[in-house]
């Protein structure tokens, strides 16, 4: 009997942005400067190597309701930026897509600044 052909060598395996992977939060800074609006809650994501990854869903959950908005939306800033307005009087939790640590007790600060959170995707 012949022999079956050898399979082809298979390309070597690109690694694609793990939806389900879960983000740490790297960094949690206030921003007191005056640089940014009152309230305004600036998010990074970026996977394991740093480089930031567009369409992340991110939720923002309060005592009374919920948002859900998505990274890459301003890609001059970056295509991992993503932010949301906070209201002075409401304190917030976060999450980064579907499986991160819940960031909580965000709230327009002493300062009357913002905050810049910065998630990486764990491998």
């Amino acid at each position: 009997h012949p022999r079956p052909p050898p399979f082809p060598p298979r390309p070597p395996a690109t690694p694609l942005p793990v939806l389900g992977a879960p983000f740490v939060l790297k960094q949690k800074q206030e921003i007191c400067d005056g640089s940014v609006p009152e309230g305004l809650l600036q998010v990074l994501v970026v996977d394991a190597n740093g480089e930031p990854i567009p369409g992340v869903k991110i939720t923002v959950t309060w005592q009374s309701g919920q948002e859900t908005f998505f990274t890459g939306l301003s890609p001059d800033i970056s295509p991992g930026y993503a932010d949301f307005l906070m209201d002075p009087a409401t304190i917030y939790s976060l999450r980064v897509g579907e499986v991160s640590d819940i960031v909580e007790n965000l709230s327009v600060g002493v300062c009357k600044g913002g905050w810049n959170l910065i998630f990486e995707q764990s491998r």
